[in-house]
């Protein structure tokens, strides 16, 4: 009895041996920023870290393309409270978060590019990465390709395009021709007006009724007054 429990016993332990051998942290590590710039520009990419352990600690060496101004203790800065050290003699680094992280941006690092157009790199080598029980585990090396281009400037022919002539404008090619303006035909602006008749043609009924009036009026007196002289 005493034999199968002193086995026992070492069973366990050596398969906590074995377990402890082979535990290995995984994570994995970006470069996130922009993939294009302009030449001579300063710019920024962050280093962000993702593991389904916490990660307490990460070092490893920053190297630049020869379009990439060096880099210098103030280039590289601490993200979400991790401390970061750089040294620029050999691009080394090291950060630190004594809570430690399973995903965020872990530090950020501000470069200047040439005034040449062409591609710029920047790689993180010899990375090891710590967890929050002081285990190491080396992983692979990263990089970011930038390509450094002019800004493409807008056609000014595009720009003519996309304006519209406003209305009662005048065209170039109408420049020193008089305008004139045209008047409403007569029977528009008497369509709107009552009918009626002119009063040139009441008179000329009245006056020839007047004078006829007048004649009778003269003669009827005149033989009224041989009338009564006759008497």
């Amino acid at each position: 009895m005493k034999k199968l429990y002193l086995i026992g016993i070492l069973m366990l332990v050596i398969l906590s041996l074995a377990f402890t051998s082979v535990y290995a942290i995984t994570a994995t590590v970006n470069l996130n920023g922009d993939n294009k710039v302009e030449p001579g520009t300063t710019n920024k990419i962050s280093v962000s870290i993702a593991s389904s352990d916490t990660i307490g600690g990460i070092e490893g060496k920053i190297v630049t393309s020869s379009n990439i101004t060096q880099l210098s203790e103030q280039s590289i800065t601490g993200k979400n409270g991790w401390t970061v050290t750089y040294n620029a003699a050999d691009g080394s680094f090291n950060a630190f978060k004594a809570t430690g992280t399973k995903g965020e941006e872990i530090l950020e690092i501000e470069y200047t590019v040439g005034n040449q157009e062409g591609t710029a790199k920047i790689e993180l080598k010899d990375l090891t990465i710590t967890n929050i029980e002081y285990q190491e585990e080396e992983i692979g090396d990263i990089s970011k390709t930038i390509n450094i281009e002019e800004k493409e400037s807008e056609d000014p022919k595009d720009e003519d395009k996309n304006q519209v002539t406003p209305e009662n404008t005048v065209k170039p090619d109408d420049a020193g021709k008089e305008t004139k303006n045209i008047p409403a035909s007569k029977s528009d602006s008497s369509s709107s007006k009552a009918s009626s008749l002119p009063r040139t043609g009441i008179f000329s009924i009245l006056v020839p009724i007047a004078i006829i009036g007048a004649i009778v009026g003269v003669g009827s007196y005149l033989g009224y007054k041989k009338y009564r002289g006759i008497k």
